[in-house]
């Protein structure tokens, strides 16, 4: 056997250990809003943060740029001073049911809500659990009035089984919740699970790979 093909075997079998992935709707309640509500979630805001008046709340927005549906509305910044990412976000604990890798993600907009003036700042989103961040993306560049810019957030980290908090987080580092900012949205927050690999799966990932390299010194040797 080559040692290409020793290597690919070795890179197969770790892909195949951690690809299996399982789709958790059942983990996340409401994570795409469609209850109308912001049922199963609690809001919360940062020291200085606001999240605007009255939300955020569940409006209906084209997030994802494929039609309307229901979301999460924001019109997060601070509430003193430019210059600290400030807002807020909602949060709910969720059940993990194995130790594994879950990969949480979701859907999210912002909005130039101001007529004739540029906003260069739509905002900052970020997944944590159990208050440690996960993953993060920073929305850039309004160009025009009333123009929307839509992307995605997504992170994967190791949870054991059981009770864990799962935070979205929206903030800007400017002052928010009013007529001067622009307004967020979040949708479609989910999670798929891939399993760890079993104590012997790694022992046979990490024999191969020492074949591979052991055969590869041999023939540069």
């Amino acid at each position: 056997m080559s040692t290409k093909i020793l290597a690919n075997f070795a890179a197969a079998a770790f892909l195949t250990a951690i690809a299996t992935t399982t789709a958790y709707a059942g983990i996340i309640s409401n994570g795409d809003f469609q209850t109308g509500s912001l049922s199963s979630w609690t809001t919360f805001t940062t020291t200085n943060g606001t999240t605007g008046s009255g939300l955020p709340a569940v409006v209906s927005y084209d997030t994802t740029g494929t039609g309307a549906s229901f979301a999460a509305k924001f019109d997060v910044g601070d509430t003193t001073t430019c210059c600290t990412q400030d807002g807020g976000g909602i949060r709910q604990t969720i059940i993990a049911p194995d130790t594994a890798y879950y990969s949480f993600f979701a859907n999210i907009a912002a909005e130039n809500d101001l007529t004739g003036q540029i906003n260069g700042d739509p905002g900052r989103f970020r997944i944590l659990v159990d208050n440690v961040g996960v993953g993060t993306t920073t929305l850039f560049g309004f160009s025009t009035s009333h123009e929307v810019v839509r992307g995605s957030v997504s992170g994967t980290i190791i949870l054991t089984a059981g009770a864990h908090v799962l935070s979205i987080e929206v903030t800007r580092c400017c002052v928010g919740g009013g007529n001067n900012a622009p307004t967020q949205y979040v949708d479609n927050v989910g999670v798929t699970e891939a399993a760890l690999p079993e104590p012997g799966t790694w022992a046979t990932m990490l024999g191969g790979a020492c074949v591979v390299m052991a055969r590869r010194r041999y023939l540069k040797a």
